[in-house]
């Protein structure tokens, strides 16, 4: 199944949550996107049953395989609409 965009926002969010803290919970998601903890917690539902997500007993989450090894990327990137340079800034500090 394809991606919709706002799930590719919501995978990528996470991923660059990870890349900060290691781990990722919801409400940094929601945090990050200012968006409700509910849409995220809905969204996160549907990327775990399209296998691009894990849940954690901990309440957390974390990128599966799936998500890695998506064939023909050359980065986590790759597998994104292109998004403006000041926005991947933007996220990647955490702004």
């Amino acid at each position: 199944m394809l991606l919709t965009s706002s799930m590719e926002v919501y995978l990528e969010a996470i991923w660059v949550l990870h890349q900060q803290q290691g781990y990722v919970r919801c409400t940094n998601v929601a945090k990050l996107l200012k968006v409700t903890k509910p849409s995220v917690s809905n969204a996160v539902k549907v990327l775990t049953e399209q296998r691009y997500l894990l849940k954690n007993k901990d309440s957390t989450v974390r990128i599966s395989k799936r998500f890695r090894n998506v064939k023909g990327r050359r980065t986590l990137y790759d597998l994104f609409e292109p998004i403006s340079s000041r926005k991947r800034k933007d996220l990647l500090s955490g702004k």
